[in-house]
């Protein structure tokens, strides 16, 4: 999943599965600010 944050950093989360439920997993900053304004990453 990607996400921007409050301070428009864009994050990526990679998801993992816990037995047969997916959960969150370790999310990476892809870059620094600006994407605030974005609605959506298609």
């Amino acid at each position: 999943m990607w996400t921007t944050t409050g301070d428009g950093t864009l994050r990526f989360y990679r998801g993992q599965l816990s037995g047969t439920h997916p959960v969150d997993g370790p999310s990476t900053q892809v870059d620094g600010s600006g994407w605030n304004t974005i609605i959506t990453i298609a």
